[in-house]
């Protein structure tokens, strides 16, 4: 049999040493980090007469190729040469194909990746979860003490850790893209913290070439542990990864440690923990008489029913994060369609067993989740191929920030909920492609930003890793 011949990327990325080809992606994904416009993409001159647009994603998919077909050249990359290998593995990625019955949820999923880069409110994102992580399963006595299990974990309390983090991110996006020992100690000299407590981050966060080589998650290593460690020299693989990381990495160290043992119990919890959360959003922001906590008995019901002025809305919410491996450019579809079987496809049930039992007509039904991945569009292709139930355009796909945002301006200002619910009905029932995201529809009406999240208090979470009021902090990204 004929030896296929490898890609043109490979063979001149084995020309160079592996270690400068990562320094080169590293600043690259850095730059486009720093700049002032678009923060996905970069317009980079291959030439005196031709430009490619490079996403981030696609740094993340030549940054793993790179050390998966590592050679053992020693001779370092140039930035011309640099410029050929990203057009070399640009025009490699072009010529990829999908099925055409599994191109649909390629683009959802790798347009969930596409928008964490563009738009993730990283601050809001870490308050809520560090919040629910401390303050609302403490009311939860499911023999789970969150912050004692995290300090036995690593050595420190949860707010140390995420102080250590930042402080990472810092130095990797303002002066370097590498972080040496000496740094390490500096950072820990900064905190006040020993310089052990430092390292034992770093190397949880950090990843080496035989561990990227080894991982069964291949280019989702990168989220789990987005520095890699070359020589006691620490390069940052994508700045947004070490922002996703951020986000939910107190969540991930007991996750992780529950899931060595072969163990779900804090997961469920964590599903417990999100219903309480939901709860007092609603408590907060809602009066009592139009609040339903909806029981189940013998048969399937969702959570909540909610009555909004002339609108009813049942709740069923999906405490469940994506996979990591649906979370990448090259989206897994047996992943994606996991998820949509887990997770929707029974919400879905629930949602209209519930409308049927309560003999509504056209209720808005709301599968609640907490993560934001994925557009509502993407329901559409779990009624097209597997579920039999009529999708009458009121199915909805609802993160729990836009929720927040909601049942906020619901409080706040009615004339402008009943507008943007009016709209995101038309957007359903219509099947629009043009976005549907709740989100979307807020910026369209005036609405910047999450505010209830800072009048309840919420926020205050990030301002304890960053040393500032409230008053003082004015970004959201």
């Amino acid at each position: 049999m004929k030896a296929k011949k490898p890609e043109d990327y490979i063979v001149l990325s084995k020309r160079y040493s592996t270690e400068s080809i990562i320094d080169r992606i590293s600043k690259l994904a850095i730059k486009i980090f720093r700049g002032n416009t678009n923060r996905f993409f970069t317009d980079v001159m291959i030439n005196n007469y031709h430009s490619l647009l490079i996403p981030q994603t696609m740094l993340i998919d030549l940054l793993y190729a790179v050390v998966k077909y590592s050679g053992s050249s020693k001779v370092r990359i140039n930035y011309g040469e640099f410029l050929e290998l990203l057009r070399l593995f640009h025009n490699y990625q072009c010529r990829l194909s999908h099925d055409k019955k599994t191109i649909a949820l390629h683009i959802f999923g790798s347009l969930g990746e596409q928008i964490m880069f563009q738009e993730s409110d990283v601050k809001g994102k870490f308050s809520r979860e560090k919040y629910i992580l401390e303050n609302v399963s403490a009311r939860i006595d499911d023999g789970i003490d969150f912050c004692k299990e995290f300090y036995e974990e690593t050595g420190m309390d949860t707010t140390t850790y995420s102080k250590i983090l930042s402080m990472f991110l810092c130095y990797y996006t303002t002066p370097s893209n590498t972080i040496t020992y000496s740094i390490l100690n500096e950072i820990a000299a900064y905190l006040s913290v020993p310089n052990e407590m430092v390292l034992s981050v770093m190397n949880r966060i950090s990843c080496s070439f035989k561990d990227i080589i080894d991982s069964n998650l291949k280019r989702q290593i990168f989220y789990t542990k987005p520095i890699i460690n070359i020589e006691n020299t620490y390069y940052l693989s994508n700045p947004f990864l070490l922002l996703n990381k951020l986000i939910d990495s107190n969540y991930w160290v007991i996750r992780d440690k529950y899931c060595a043992s072969g163990s779900q119990r804090f997961i469920n919890a964590f599903g417990k923990y999100f219903e309480l959360y939901a709860e007092e959003v609603f408590n907060n922001t809602l009066e009592k008489e139009v609040i339903e906590r909806i029981d189940e008995n013998t048969e399937k019901r969702a959570d909540w029913k909610i009555t909004l002025g002339v609108y009813v809305l049942i709740i069923e919410q999906k405490s469940t994060l994506p996979m990591i491996s649906i979370k990448q450019n090259e989206t897994d579809v047996l992943a994606i369609k996991k998820q949509m079987f887990k997770c929707w496809r029974e919400a879905i049930e629930q949602l209209h067993s519930t409308e049927m039992a309560y003999g509504l007509n056209h209720p808005i039904k709301i599968i609640l989740s907490y993560d934001d991945y994925f557009n509502p569009e993407i329901l559409d292709e779990l009624f097209n191929k597997e579920i039999y139930i009529e999708n009458d355009g009121y199915y909805w796909l609802v993160s729990i920030d836009e929720l927040e945002e909601l049942l906020y301006l619901f409080k706040n200002n009615k004339m402008k909920f009943n507008e943007i619910i009016e709209d995101k009905i038309q957007l359903e029932i219509s099947h629009s492609n043009k976005g549907r995201d709740l989100s979307l529809l807020f910026r369209k009406h005036g609405i910047k930003r999450n505010e209830y999240i800072r009048e309840y208090g919420i926020y205050k979470e990030f301002e304890k890793i960053q040393g500032q009021d409230e008053s003082n902090s004015t970004a959201d990204d």
